[in-house]
């Protein structure tokens, strides 16, 4: 699976989702592989607000993924440069 990126705290209920469709669990599969109530997760694919972090780690493992903190402002600046990069004109002109 590739990375996912979550820039607001909104879309990780719906990429919890999608992985768990992905891999064709129910949502009382996964909530009993993670140790969680199908319930509770349900609340958190539709968004809400409140989740326990360490919930949210189980869930993330029981789907087989991992958590991975990166600088936003570093890779915005990388992808930005590579943008520029990529739309100069042959010859280096402008």
């Amino acid at each position: 699976m590739s990375d996912i990126r979550i820039g607001h705290w909104t879309k990780l209920g719906s990429a919890i989702r999608d992985a768990r469709r992905a891999q064709s669990l129910t949502q009382s599969k996964l909530a009993e592989r993670a140790g969680v109530s199908r319930s509770w997760l349900a609340k958190q694919e539709s968004g809400h607000r409140g989740a326990e972090f360490e919930q949210i780690l189980r869930v993330l493992s029981a789907l087989g993924l991992s958590l991975n903190i990166c600088n936003a402002r570093a890779e915005s600046a990388t992808t930005k440069t590579t943008q520029r990069t990529a739309v100069k004109p042959e010859g280096g002109s402008t």
